[in-house]
């Protein structure tokens, strides 16, 4: 697939790029630009298909053990998008957007706390959107912004929750364990893992809940179908 050029060109009338001229962004006339906003989308399609086959491959992805590594598939794609993103951008408007980028990357990541990976990719992402804008590319910047919109919301349908077990004696441990684990799967959550540490006498749980539900009636729920000499200390923490 190739990527057509249709750049228009600017003169310096400041001289500052000793006369060499400016490449200027087709603005709205872009979206009658068919074929290059078929190739776009494709571009996004396929890097948001690759990104999944890495992040959700089958040896990485039946090892998670904690928030995080459940939802680094949902940031690897993310980034394989805006790595899309930017490779059509540097194409289609030149190697100057690559120095662009380059700052911008340096600046979140030395002056910015953008906080966990996911939330980084998200912030790439609209800066990229943001920037497709400035550079006279509306087009670019509507169709990332409505498929990301669509991606995010397949992505983020489901809420993964870490659920802790506390003050577990070791001879209780086992049963707690297994009456909390099926309480879960009776209120429609699934167990992603769960690990027993004796030691510390804790159980630790990474489940995925669907249709949003919110955490305190995700945990009446639970109660509900739990025995009263079963409940014990939880603390809940979200992704």
């Amino acid at each position: 697939m190739g990527v057509i050029n249709c750049l228009l060109v600017r003169p310096d009338p400041f001289g500052i790029g000793n006369g060499v001229a400016a490449p200027v962004g087709e603005g709205w006339a872009g979206f009658l630009n068919g074929p290059f906003m078929l190739d776009f989308f494709i571009s996004l399609v396929l890097a948001t298909l690759l990104g999944g086959v890495i992040g959700y491959h089958h040896r990485i992805h039946r090892k998670q053990q904690s928030i995080e590594e459940t939802d680094a598939p949902k940031t690897l794609i993310l980034y394989s998008v805006v790595g899309a993103l930017i490779g059509v951008m540097v194409v289609h408007y030149g190697f100057v957007v690559g120095f662009i980028v380059f700052g911008i990357g340096g600046l979140l990541r030395f002056r910015t706390d953008v906080g966990p990976a996911k939330q980084a990719g998200r912030i790439i992402l609209v800066t990229m959107i943001g920037l497709s804008v400035g550079l006279g590319l509306p087009h670019v910047a509507i169709i990332t912004t409505l498929y990301s919109y669509i991606l995010l919301y397949v992505l983020e349908r489901a809420d993964t929750y870490r659920l802790t077990l506390r003050g577990l004696t070791p001879d209780l441990l086992a049963q707690k364990a297994q009456a909390y684990r099926e309480g879960l799967l009776a209120i429609g959550c699934s167990v992603l893992s769960e690990r027993k540490n004796f030691v510390k006498g804790q159980v630790v749980f990474v489940i995925r809940v669907r249709n949003h539900v919110d955490r305190d009636e995700l945990e009446q729920r639970l109660v509900t179908h739990l025995d009263e000499n079963e409940v014990c200390a939880t603390d809940w923490e979200t992704g």
